[in-house]
């Protein structure tokens, strides 16, 4: 053992206990999805200056089975939440349908209750006119809104009695605590079997306890770095760097099997010591251009314009690169730990199970190497078959779609929208110029004539607007007389001060948004982006057709968190394109240059992209949408298919290079790394597949397919790629060696 071994078993002493400390104090914060878009962005650019000029937009949306326009426990939890001062600094205000339907009733407005709750319905008024809920809008929650949100359940089991399982709640800051709360969840149920499940397949395949412990030892200590590294850096986790550190556990283990192979390999012929040193020196060089590959497969997301999507590239890049040196120095220390000199050079012999699986593996690359070509073509057709799939692929960040059909997420936004309406709130907006001699009377009239419209559209259920507390239209009057005969212009102006406190109304240089809030449903297959632009143009339509507005240049936009969702969606289609191509441009080049040629590097590319090509189509083909988990593993899989490919190719033209044929060079680099390439899959793939179990469905769809695209890579480097170098293609390969020979 080297004196720098010895030392990175020191150091790795010291740091264990604050890794360990690190990992347990680590917060769990993903940040809404209002915050994934750059700040630039259109979309986002609208929203922000929206919440700056209406405020925060984080609400709860508190309802529960029997909570009616004359239940009691309505007006107290009200009253509570604004009186307390506990709550009283978290929220904002408390709006609920008993007091609106009463303001409405009173004077000066004086409606029918009748009249007052048509026009709440789909708001705080459910269609049995009856169920009734509290809007309670929260000062900006920060980095964690668990502390509000539990305050505000604790306090409607202090008052009402109700828990938060007798609670349906919804709104913009239940979906931050849920997406936290899953993510903590999935962490603490399934790091450790993931870590468990793959030491167990490695104690399978080496059936040595030395050799399992060391293997294990530095991959959990890599683990641990990488949420260290996080502690140190961000202070936190979001809904993707949850899977980032077993990722980095599953890739360093995999690194681990390649090296202790080479280690092995030697020590048959020269004892434990010396072939340690050896198969280190042998498989250093591989291990590096592989970790270098998977490294510029996650760097490459770093180009996604969506945050979680480009901290969890750059993350998990900067961890695995540290992880290479856990590998480089730390591993030789564990596997020669406390050796005494009579095992110094003991030889070692692989296990009969090794031995069953490598003889299956070699009977698959006599199949192989009997038909090339027939592997070959069909394969390549496949591929193009999974090629045209990609142009059907679509992508979806909506909440529903993040949880399973049993949570309680999906539970409240069920049951809230069949008791109380649609919970997917549109902001419109409609900006009369500073310029424009209107009266205050026409420019709420103006906002009614474009509420009622909407409040007409199929999808709209309902609405909500200034104009919803002031008098409507009646028979043949109009609103103007109506408005005459009740309020005078005086007393409407005086209200506009009310409409800004409500958030209805903003003004600024004498300009004027006013706000038209409508609701469309959260369950079910919606194209929000479609159903705005249906609004936006029905809007438009009234300002031109109204001869007192056609001049004015009143404008007419959409915004709120569901038209940034839209907009999250479209730049994760994007990102996947981007950052995969980008994984390819990088990678390519470098194929080309440790093969020493331009066109062997394209070819050696083909098995890399077999698996995208192949799983991503088959998610055409299938009409299965990608979600924000799925978007990361093209690129992530690229990386890690282009590890066995180097490993293969090195074998490979190694053999060549001691005067094999490509076909005898084919079936020495089977016999040195099939085992290998099988394992790693296995270990990686087993490892994130236990992801695949939680109930965060981004967690568990990105594990699943990163597992099923390690299976295909390796059909790739053990099918594809051995089929290529024994046809005709393959004399590519001979280039850069240092003797050529035939294919027989």
């Amino acid at each position: 053992m080297s004196r720098w071994n010895r030392l990175a078993l020191v150091i790795a002493g010291f740091t264990l206990p604050w890794m360990i400390w690190a990992s347990l104090r680590i917060d769990m914060n993903s940040g809404g999805v209002t915050n994934w878009l750059p700040e630039g962005r259109p979309a986002r650019l609208r929203y922000d200056q929206f919440v700056e000029q209406f405020g925060v937009d984080d609400y709860l949306i508190i309802s529960w089975p029997g909570c009616t326009l004359d239940d009691p426990c309505v007006a107290k939890f009200a009253e509570a939440l604004r009186e307390r001062p506990a709550t009283s600094a978290v929220v904002r205000d408390v709006k609920t349908g008993q007091e609106t339907v009463e303001e409405l009733t009173s004077p000066p407005l004086r409606l029918s209750r009748a009249d007052a709750i048509d026009r709440l319905q789909g708001i705080l008024v459910g269609p049995d006119r009856e169920t009734t809920c509290l809007i309670v809008r929260t000062e900006k929650v920060g980095t964690d809104p668990a502390p509000v949100f539990d305050l505000i359940c604790r306090t409607a089991e202090e008052v009402c009695g109700k828990t938060r399982d007798d609670l349906r709640i919804g709104g913009s800051t239940f979906e931050a605590v849920s997406i936290n709360e899953a993510s903590s969840r999935a962490v603490r149920r399934y790091a450790v079997p993931a870590g468990l499940a793959s030491l167990i397949i490695a104690a399978l395949f080496l059936r040595d306890v030395r050799t399992t412990v060391s293997i294990f030892a530095v991959s959990a200590f890599s683990q641990l770095m990488a949420i260290g590294v996080l502690d140190l850096t961000l202070g936190r986790m979001n809904v993707l760097l949850i899977v980032m550190p077993t990722l980095v556990y599953v890739l360093t283990m995999s690194g681990a099997i390649h090296l202790v192979n080479y280690c092995l390999d030697e020590a048959r012929d020269v004892g434990l010591g010396e072939g340690v040193r050896l198969g280190m020196r042998a498989g250093r060089v591989p291990c590096l251009l592989a970790s270098v590959t998977t490294a510029i497969g996650l760097l490459s997301l770093c180009v996604s314009q969506v945050h979680p999507v480009r901290e969890f590239g750059f993350y998990a890049a900067l961890c695995l690169v540290l992880s290479l040196l856990v590998l480089f120095f730390l591993l030789p220390g564990c596997l020669l730990w406390r050796i005494g000199s009579s095992h110094w050079h003991t030889q070692t012999e692989p296990p009969k199970f090794t031995v069953r699986v490598k003889s299956g593996l070699m009977c698959v690359a006599e199949a192989v190497l009997a038909r090339p070509g027939v592997w070959a073509v069909s394969l390549i057709v496949l591929l193009v078959v999974g090629a045209i799939g990609l142009k059907d692929l679509r992508t979806v960040v909506d909440f529903d779609q993040m949880f399973p059909e049993q949570s309680e997420v999906i539970r409240n936004y069920t049951w809230l929208e069949d008791h109380i309406g649609p919970m997917i709130p549109i902001e419109m907006l409609i900006d009369v110029p500073a310029d424009s001699h209107r009266t205050t009377r026409e420019r709420v009239e103006l906002v009614q004539d474009i509420e009622q419209e909407l409040a007409q559209l199929p999808f709209v259920t309902g609405t909500l607007s200034a104009a919803t507390f002031v008098p409507s239209v009646t028979g043949q009057t109009t609103l103007q007389t109506i408005i005459r005969n009740r309020l005078s212009d005086q007393q409407l102006d005086k209200r506009l001060e009310s409409f800004k406190d409500d958030g209805l109304l903003f003004s600024e240089h004498g300009q004027q948004r006013w706000r038209v809030t409508f609701r469309l449903p959260a369950r079910g297959v919606w194209d929000y982006f479609d159903l705005s632009r249906q609004a936006t143009e029905t809007a438009e339509a009234i300002v031109a057709n109204q001869d007192r507005w056609r001049d004015q240049e009143v404008q007419i936009s959409t915004t709120g968190m569901m038209p940034l969702k839209d907009e999250t969606n479209q730049q994760l289609f994007e990102d996947l394109a981007r950052s995969y191509l980008t994984a390819f441009v990088l990678i390519c080049p470098l194929m080309m240059i440790i093969l020493r040629s331009f066109s062997a590097g394209v070819v050696a590319m083909l098995p890399n992209v077999m698996p995208t090509l192949l799983v991503f189509g088959a998610l055409g083909w299938l009409g299965r949408s990608v979600d924000i988990g799925t978007v990361l593993c093209a690129s992530v899989a690229l990386g890690i298919a282009v590890d066995d490919t180097v490993h293969f190719l090195t074998w490979f033209r190694r053999g060549l290079s001691d005067g094999l044929s490509r076909v005898q060079a084919v079936r020495f680099a089977y016999d040195r790394c099939a085992l290998a390439m099988l394992q790693t899959t296995l270990i990686c793939g087993c490892g994130m597949l236990i992801f695949g179990l939680s109930d965060f469905v981004p967690a568990s769809h990105f594990a699943i397919l990163l597992a099923i695209l390690l299976a295909t890579a390796l059909a790739g480097d053990l099918l594809l790629l051995p089929a290529l170098l024994c046809s005709p293609v393959g004399r590519l390969f001979e280039r850069g060696t240092h003797q050529r020979v035939s294919v027989e």
